[in-house]
Formats: C-alpha cells, structure tokens, sequence
C-alpha cells in the first residue's frame, strides 16, 4: 500500500475560505483537528506518527470518530481505505457542526477498495441536521435494503456532498426511494462531482429531492455524472418547492427506467435561479417537447434555461432544451 499522505487528494474546491495545508495534504481551517478513522481490517506499514492517530474498536467507527470532533472547529475526519460500515437509523446521531469526512482510497471512491457505507435497512439514514458539514470521497451504496426510504437528509444550512461515488439501486429489491433530500433549512448546499450509478430495474421514486416549508434557497447542484433509475416523469432532479437562487449546472444525467421522459423537473412552484449546461439522456422515443420532455418545467417555474441539451434516440445528437427564447 502506498505511504498515506499518497492517498488524500489535495480539495481546495472543497472550501470556500483559504486555509491551512494539513500534514496529510488536504487545507483545513486554521485550529482544525484531524482525526483519522481506521480501518475495518488492521494497517501494516503506517509510519508512527500516522499510527497514533489511527483508531480501533469503538473509535474505529464513523460514530467514535465523529464523538471526537468538535463544533463549528472545522475537524476532519479521514476514512481510510478498506473501511466498511452499515448505517443505521441513528447513524449521525453524533455529528456536530462544521465537521468535515473525507473519504481515502487508492485511487477513487468509484473502486472497490474506497471507504465504503452500506444502507442496509429501511430505516438506514444519514440525517445532516448540523450546519456547515462536508462529505467528500466516500462510496454510498445506498441499495442495502428494498426501499431505503431516505438516505441522505439534508436540513442545515451549508453542506456539501463532493466527489463521492453514490448506487442508488441495484436490482429491483434493492433500492433507495428518494436517495437525496435537500430538505428545510438546508440553505446553500452543494452537490457536485458526484458520480450516481444506479440499475434500470431499481426504480427509485427520486434521486435528488427539494422539499420543505423553509426552502432550501442557494442550492447548487452541479457536475454530477448521474446514471440511473428513477420515476419516469420525476427524474433525478426534482425541485418541488419555490426555493430561489438555483444553480443546476452542467450534470450528465440519464434516467435509465424503461420510458422514463424526464432528467430534471421542476413543479409547479415559483422556483428561481439557473438551469444550464445540463446533458439528459431520457428512454421514452416519442417526441422532445420543449418545457414536457427531457426537462419538466411547471406552471410558476421563474428559473432561466441556458444550453441545455436533450435526447431520446440511439446514436443521435441532442437538442436544446427547452426552446430558445425570442
């Protein structure tokens, strides 16, 4: 296995403010503690510094880790490769404000070896209800069950998910109903560089879902590579509520269930910001209607649609969606 500091990516995209280098590669704030969680099998090889902040039985799960942390300080927690876990009902029950997990591997979350959580019940969730937490470079195989009812909950201001590799289904008993829920409160939140891969028997009912009586204004979603199942005529991008300053931008997504008609679909709902740059794949080979196909725009929708592209068809190129203006 290569020396650790190998294995943490540099993320300056991760923050939004100038900070420190850490010993392990990675900026964090000014007074952070980084905490390293071990692995679910023994490390051979560490060198002792990286030893004496390695941690085994109750601390060497994200829970004991997190118990570690504290508020609104900026501590990073470091996943290390081979790591594995079930996520229960009450998994973040110890998650505190600005706490940063960040997942290592040997060459990215999309491999077998990267730190990895399974949702592996119903109930499985992962309730972000403390502001300002980031969670980068894991991989969410979120398909334990049949019919995993949420799990990502999103509802504090300023979370990020970056750069993990999420399943949302792998067959269809084995599945998340709605795997993203950006839900109230939960004000500027960044999805980005995400890779989604779910299967096309898997049908979740939603991927990424904007929900709540205090809406989650500020969101960006953006450069997310997402392949998978979701509700024909709902896509993976669904914003049901008027949340403001929108930025969708620049997602490849293709809704792989049989017929499925939509990527992105904002209701009925005076929902403003952005939505460009955005490639959908759809499977319905009717026609693209503009505002009906591809991406959903309903009635109050105040968003503005730059660039986007779509297409229902084998081997043809995409068309703007929807229409340009006049």
């Amino acid at each position: 296995m290569p020396a650790l500091d190998t294995l943490i990516p540099n993320l300056p995209f991760s923050g939004f403010m100038a900070g420190n280098s850490s010993e392990r590669g990675i900026y964090v704030s000014p007074g952070a503690r980084t905490i390293l969680l071990c692995n679910s099998t023994s490390r051979t090889g560490d060198d002792p510094a990286v030893t004496a902040r390695v941690y085994g039985g109750t601390q060497g799960t994200l829970a004991g880790a997190m118990a570690l942390c504290r508020a609104n300080m900026g501590d990073t927690i470091f996943v290390l490769p081979g790591h594995s876990e079930n996520v229960g009902a009450t998994a973040l029950a110890n998650l505190v404000a600005g706490t940063r997990i960040i997942g290592v591997s040997t060459g990215g979350p999309n491999q077998d070896s990267a730190p990895t959580f399974t949702w592996n019940a119903t109930t499985s969730t992962w309730a972000i209800s403390v502001k300002n937490v980031e969670i980068s470079g894991l991989r969410l195989l979120m398909d334990g069950a049949n019919g995993v009812t949420a799990p990502i909950n999103i509802t504090a201001a300023g979370c990020r998910l970056i750069g993990n590799y999420m399943r949302w289904s792998s067959g269809a008993s084995n599945l998340a109903t709605t795997a993203i829920t950006v839900g109230s409160g939960a004000t500027d939140t960044v999805i980005a560089y995400n890779q989604v891969v779910g299967a096309a028997a898997g049908v979740c009912t939603d991927g990424i879902k904007l929900l709540g009586a205090t809406t989650p204004d500020n969101t960006i979603i953006a450069r997310n590579v997402m392949h998978a199942a979701c509700t024909a005529a709902n896509g993976l991008i669904n914003v049901t509520v008027a949340a403001i300053n929108l930025f969708i931008s620049d997602n490849v997504i293709e809704n792989v269930t049989a017929s499925s008609s939509v990527g992105i679909l904002t209701g009925a709902v005076a929902c403003d910001g952005t939505c460009s740059g955005n490639l959908i794949t759809i499977k319905n080979t009717g026609t693209l209607t503009s505002g009906t196909v591809g991406i959903k725009i309903g009635a109050g929708t105040l968003m503005g649609f730059f660039n986007n592209q779509g297409v229902n068809d084998p081997v043809k190129s995409g068309i703007l969606l929807p229409s340009a203006d006049t």
